[in-house]
């Protein structure tokens, strides 16, 4: 029976690895298809960007070359009425743009009716032009611009490109051609120039096929015939192809040119644009395998599970009690902490019937300390208020309140309480406003810093603590950001913390003293006093150089700002 189980427990197994296994392959080559595709796709795009740039660069191109032709037809208009001076105005004109070399533009001629050039900015002597494709066709009627195939120069000896248009005289008749000589290796060559190249084949050819100038390998492909697959005067390619040029596989791209008898095209080299695809596609064919073998492991530990179940529950179970124990020293540190706060009550209240001991004698000083005992009473009272707060959330019992009149109590009772090394200072004008708040638990928030500040300072023998208060708005994150407020510091010389101990400090039952000395819960009940106030609390600390801790409160009612109400001393 037992082995009957375990065989059924392998072959579930054995199926649950063999469905991941066979989804893992499946789903990796359809992710490897759907990449490769997207990345097919981005490469034809930028293949059609890069065409559509190289488009408009041929087009200012043949706005230069128009330029050219539109200046010969006025300069033979010129000579057909006998104006020999401003014909000649214009051929300088010519001559001198020209000159300028823009676009790679060798040459500006005129060819008569008879085929032989009548005027060249190349002042070379005339040759018969008759037999040329270029001449041929606008004598046969042809009226657009014509784009000759790349050839030798008969005046220039160059290998050319001819823009050409057909010359009317006055009647509107066949009077000659108008020619602009183009340099192909020298425009191929400002093709591989252009930002948008970034090393791609940019071609540019006739509508036959035929190279007038591409920024690859110009030399050997200038003049050879590209077939594309296709017809028809708007033929566009959009594709992955064998270039016929070079025999190398590209992404390609290539559009009519509107209104012109030339087209362009942009090849990206398919392997360079695949490159990442490639590493895409290891690094998924790697991740199934890890895939595959990662389930096999689970599979295994699987097995392994099956026979030790029981011995996880008992872990469980160890598990569960260990957390309870967690809990019951979680509850400890906080009675230690409580008994160490009510430690801090007692010393005060036995320091102060030392000192009515000392002069029982004296009225005034007997009256005061029996205060600095009912203050101290009170702020135990308070303390075990604030711990029926954070459990019960309880409310406060706000009254308007004189800072000055408490930070001079506290200073007192710290001198008596804190020891001789220790120094108590108050930095605040007498004229402070009046706050809003529960007076008693703000004299025991305070007392509560002051002595994490003693603490702090004790492993140096000894410092100072400033308390000061500064009207100023409430901070973001108050309960009223920006309205107005008054500032309460209190600032130590002691140790510091770094900004590992600062980003955790007000964590609750986090504290940096000894195992009995502290709950943790100090800063944590000062924050919430602030807040349930309407203020809010900061720490500023650095190791090395003191702690501040500032609260925020809300000032009182206009109505209530007058006389100082509430308790004068501790």
């Amino acid at each position: 029976m037992i082995r009957l189980r375990r065989r059924t427990a392998i072959a579930v197994l054995a199926l649950t690895w063999a469905t991941i296994a066979g989804g893992t392959l499946a789903l990796s080559q359809v992710y490897i298809a759907h990449a490769r595709q997207d990345q097919e796709r981005e490469a034809l795009s930028r293949a059609e960007a890069a065409a559509r740039s190289l488009e408009q660069y041929l087009l200012r191109a043949l706005e230069a070359i128009d330029l050219f032709h539109d200046m010969v037809q006025q300069r033979q208009a010129m000579l057909a009425v006998g104006n020999g001076a401003g014909a000649a105005a214009i051929e300088a004109q010519i001559v001198a743009l020209a000159g300028k070399e823009r676009f790679n533009i060798l040459q500006v001629a005129t060819v008569g009716a008879d085929g032989w050039t009548t005027w060249t900015t190349a002042a070379a002597p005339p040759v018969d032009l008759s037999d040329r494709e270029h001449i041929a066709v606008h004598r046969n009627g042809h009226r657009e611009m014509f784009v000759s195939a790349p050839l030798v120069g008969r005046q220039s000896q160059r290998r050319t490109v001819q823009f050409t248009r057909p010359l009317c005289d006055p009647s509107g008749g066949f009077a000659g051609v108008a020619v602009v000589s183009l340099d192909p290796i020298a425009f191929s060559e400002g093709l591989g120039m252009l930002p948008f190249a970034r090393g791609d084949a940019l071609t540019v050819l006739r509508r036959d096929g035929i190279v007038v100038a591409r920024s690859r390998d110009p030399d050997n492909t200038v003049g050879q015939q590209l077939v594309l697959p296709g017809q028809g005067p708007r033929h566009m390619v959009h594709g992955k192809l064998v270039s016929t040029l070079d025999g190398v596989e590209r992404f390609i791209y290539r559009r009519e040119v509107e209104g012109t008898p030339l087209a362009v095209g942009v090849g990206l080299d398919a392997g360079a644009e695949l490159a990442s695809f490639e590493i895409i596609r290891k690094a998924v064919n790697a991740t199934a395998g890890g895939i595959l073998l990662l389930s096999l492991t689970l599979v295994l530990l699987a097995l392994f599970w099956i026979e030790r179940r029981r011995a996880e529950e008992s872990l469980q179970a160890a598990l569960a009690g260990l957390e309870s124990s967690q809990r019951m020293d979680a509850l400890g540190r906080l009675v230690s902490g409580v008994a160490h706060d009510f430690n801090h009550v007692l010393q005060a209240v036995l320091s102060a019937v030392h000192f009515i001991e000392k002069t029982p004698g004296d009225p005034a000083a007997v009256g005061r300390y029996a205060g600095m005992i009912t203050a101290a009473a009170q702020r135990g009272a308070s303390v075990t208020r604030r711990l029926l707060s954070l459990a019960r959330s309880d409310g406060l019992q706000t009254e308007p309140v004189e800072p000055r009149a408490v930070l001079d109590g506290i200073a007192e009772l710290l001198h008596h309480t804190l020891g001789q090394n220790i120094r108590t200072l108050v930095e605040a004008p007498p004229d402070l406003p009046l706050v809003l708040t529960d007076r008693r638990q703000l004299e025991a928030t305070l007392v509560n810093l002051a002595i994490n500040a003693r603490d702090a300072m004790q492993p140096r023998g000894g410092g100072t603590i400033i308390l000061s208060a500064v009207p100023s708005p409430m901070p973001a994150g108050s309960a009223s950001p920006d309205s107005p407020g008054l500032c309460l510091a209190v600032r130590d010389s002691g140790m510091g913390m770094d900004p590992a101990v600062l980003a955790r400090a007000g964590e609750p039952f986090f504290t940096t003293k000894p195992r009995g000395e502290g709950t943790g819960l100090g800063l944590t009940l000062a924050r919430g006093f602030a807040e349930q106030s309407g203020g809010a609390l900061a720490i500023e600390s650095e190791a090395g150089r003191g702690t501040t801790v500032r609260l925020w409160l809300p000032l009182a009612p206009a109505s209530a700002q007058g006389p100082a109400t509430g308790h004068q001393d501790l």
